[in-house]
């Protein structure tokens, strides 16, 4: 049983033996590897009994309010350049918010992206920042005037943020990028800062950039982080790709830490030109929050599916006499106590009621789905739920039962179909089907997936219901035992 966390976070810090394995449908204490085993195991190797660690400081720890970041040079990193021409920077006037540093460059799928930076010199916060984009071609005739936003929302005196602009038209004759701030407000803020710790840099398969880390509130006021974002820079000192936060924790008290991780589309070709990075906070002074209870499971169950794909599957339970909405964060941790990964998921109901657990699974993660081999270096991990989104709920919900229920494998997935009866006596604005996979020996979670039926459904009607949860490719449906459960949301 995890213990709450006395400044209101409750963390679940365990440690994968040798690192994370994909073995059939479980952990191993081998060492890790990026595809499933040619054989499921009917009884999957048990992980080590949870401790609390401590992750200490490591020399890779970035402070953004004293030094420049730069990559380690142990980061293998493959080649190729971002595309197409970028207008001369223009000189920066005095007392204004002003845009630098454009580029443009095109993804693995076609799409042109333009990134840029705008900083506010003036003695004044600034918000709500809207930049306009141009694009040309070679002559300069104009093929593209669109609006954007920062990816911070608000920007103190001195402070930068980046801006990405995804371009969904045609515009293959772009050659030529210009970028300008065309709107604004005023603000007034409490500024915190933050301790940024255990930064990689990762550049996956695809070409795509990863940065993650962790921030740490060493402060005695409690911060909510209203965003973070990141660029990576060429030797030259030109952007090369930038975006926002992916992963966060937006709430932190004092002591409490959280790991994000910023993922960035990179060009057509993989490249090695990027040099260093650059992350930007915008995180204020915040009020204390309430302290609930929760806990999760002592251990997790983890596996990559048919599709390499990451799953780390545990147990939420609401300890708390009220209904709640739980949104939860999990980072993936190297022995020096670098952030190799991490991933947010939510409960398959909006709310969970006082004294149930439900299941919960990570997936779509970002290097350790799609760099080869990052996985290997994760060391340990820790859950922990998401106070800025975690709420007393006003959703309620009724057990319901299913009936007809048929589930069908393949090399991929096992899918479940069936109808819900709406046996409560009330109408219901919608239901949830939860599937819940345990080891038939064991008794552990080994995997999890929900459905949604949006429709109403009267009292003693029933709905059409599907949940697919994706499976190791060699998956033995025989070593596992499975529950249904249906939840149908009152008006």
């Amino acid at each position: 049983m995890i213990n709450q966390r006395n400044l209101g976070l409750v963390i679940l810090m365990l440690s994968l033996v040798f690192g994370l394995f994909a073995c059939g449908f479980g952990g191993s204490s081998e060492s890790v590897q990026n595809q499933p085993t040619a054989e499921a195991t009917a009884e999957p190797a048990a992980l080590v009994e949870p401790t609390q660690v401590t992750l200490e400081p490591t020399e890779a720890i970035v402070d953004q309010s004293t030094e420049e970041p730069s990559l380690d040079s142990s980061i293998a990193i493959t080649e190729a350049t971002p595309t197409d021409e970028t207008l001369p920077e223009i000189p920066a006037p005095e007392n204004s918010v002003y845009v630098k540093n454009v580029n443009g460059y095109r993804d693995d799928l076609g799409y042109l992206h333009v990134v840029g930076l705008v900083t506010n010199n003036t003695d004044q916060t600034v918000n709500n920042l809207e930049v306009e984009v141009n694009i040309q071609d070679s002559n300069g005739n104009t093929l593209l005037d669109e609006i954007t936003t920062t990816s911070l929302y608000t920007l103190a005196p001195g402070e930068t943020s980046p801006f990405s602009y995804w371009v969904s038209e045609d515009v293959s004759n772009a050659e030529r990028y210009s970028a300008s701030v065309v709107g604004q407000s005023t603000a007034e803020i409490e500024r915190a800062t933050l301790k940024i710790e255990g930064v990689m840099l990762t550049i996956d398969d695809q070409g795509d950039i990863h940065l993650t880390g962790k921030l740490v509130n060493n402060t005695v006021t409690p911060v909510q982080i209203e965003s973070l974002a990141a660029g990576t820079f060429d030797e030259n000192g030109n952007l090369f790709s930038a975006d926002s936060h992916s992963v966060i924790v937006r709430h932190l008290d004092p002591g409490e830490d959280g790991p994000f991780r910023v993922t960035m589309t990179g060009p057509a070709e993989i490249t090695n030109d990027v040099e260093t990075y650059e992350i930007y906070l915008d995180a204020v002074e915040a009020d204390p929050i309430e302290i609930f209870d929760f806990t999760t499971s002592d251990s997790h169950y983890y596996y990559f599916d048919a599709f390499n794909s990451f799953h780390l599957v545990g147990e939420v339970t609401n300890n708390n006499d009220e209904f709640f909405t739980i949104s939860l964060v999990a980072g993936i941790y190297d022995a020096d106590g670098n952030v190799v990964d991490a991933a947010t998921t939510d409960i398959p109901t909006f709310s969970i009621a006082p004294g149930e657990t439900l299941p919960y699974d990570f997936q779509y993660w970002g290097p350790v789905d799609y760099k080869t081999g990052a996985i290997d270096l994760g060391s340990n991990y820790y859950v922990q739920w998401d106070p800025f989104w975690t709420w007393a709920s006003s959703s309620e919900y009724v057990d319901l039962i299913t009936q007809n229920d048929i589930n069908t494998v393949d090399d991929f997935q096992v899918t479940f179909t069936g109808e819900v009866l709406n046996d409560s006596g009330d109408e219901i604005d919608s239901a949830t089907v939860i599937v819940s996979l345990f080891d038939s020996e064991s008794g552990e979670l080994v995997a999890t997936g929900y459905g949604a039926i949006y429709e109403p459904i009267s009292p003693n009607a029933s709905a059409a219901y599907e949940v697919w949860i994706n499976t190791p490719a060699d998956f033995d449906f025989s070593t596992v035992e499975y529950t249904i459960a249906a939840k149908g949301d009152l008006p």
